[in-house]
């Protein structure tokens, strides 16, 4: 009777260490490997997209919702969207974010927030406009910044201009009659030989980077006035016309009695 006894023992021992292996063989079969536990973190976003001006923007925030312990990866798609947190983040977070100016058409870009998508609309960009010129100083010749010396004489219509960088200089350009209306009208930053012929209403001028040019405007009584009156950083033709009326003597009378008394320089720079 002894022996069935150790034989039921020992079938019970053999029974249990069977079930104990195939619970370990079920734990192995069921239990997540690691690459099951690296799946993709379910996220939620607030806003999930915006449109941003052409200036662009900097230290701007989206809202990121995630289970707590959820990690996730944070990528830009564009190159003019940039993060400026952190690359990584887990559970609910914010991601920072700048949009750098935009100088063309509008475009568009997004960032990978785990398994949501950002997106970013910017508009189109704008030329600023440019600076305005720098001022000019009159009478310089040789564009050095510097006013330079000059005479013309009216017996052979030669100016000489003593430049202070470049030296002297002798131009043949106008008659005893004319009025010297010197300026830069090519816009290079020198002052350019020129002068006014009241007979003709005529206008002579020597550029120095564009050559001689002749322009007909104004009248045989007419005050010529070279000056940038469009802001383009070059001089144009003007005249004032001597009206006959009280009113409009009284105006034109500073520029007229400066000319009738040999101020011949008109204006400039």
């Amino acid at each position: 009777m002894k022996a069935p006894s150790r034989l039921r023992r020992r079938i019970g021992a053999l029974a249990v260490g069977m079930a104990g292996l195939a619970g370990v063989l079920l734990i192995a079969l069921v239990w997540p490997r690691p690459s099951q536990a690296a799946t993709a973190c379910p996220t939620q976003l607030a806003p999930a997209a915006v449109e941003v001006v052409g200036a662009g923007v900097t230290g701007a925030v989206v809202g990121v919702t995630a289970a707590a312990g959820c990690s996730y990866s944070i990528v830009s798609g564009a190159a003019f969207i940039v993060v400026t947190s952190s690359a990584t983040a887990a559970g609910s977070s914010s991601v920072a974010y700048s949009v750098l100016p935009n100088t063309g058409a509008t475009r568009r870009g997004s960032i990978a927030i785990g398994g949501s998508i950002f997106s970013v609309k910017q508009a189109k960009g704008t030329v600023p406009p440019p600076p305005p010129p720098a001022r000019k100083t009159a009478y310089d010749f040789d564009g050095d910044g510097k006013a330079d010396i000059g005479v013309f004489r009216p017996a052979n219509g030669i100016w000489y201009v003593l430049q202070s960088r470049d030296g002297f200089q002798a131009t043949t350009l106008g008659q005893a009659s004319d009025v010297l209306v010197p300026s830069d009208y090519d816009g290079d930053g020198k002052t350019d030989s020129a002068v006014y012929r009241p007979s003709t209403g005529a206008w002579f001028i020597l550029q120095s980077r564009d050559g001689f040019q002749q322009t007909q405007w104004g009248l045989g009584n007419d005050i010529p006035i070279p000056a940038d009156f469009n802001g383009a950083g070059r001089l144009q033709q003007h005249a004032i016309r001597h009206r006959r009326r009280r009113s409009d003597r009284r105006l034109a009378a500073p520029l007229s009695t400066a000319c009738s008394r040999g101020q011949r320089f008109v204006s400039g720079g």
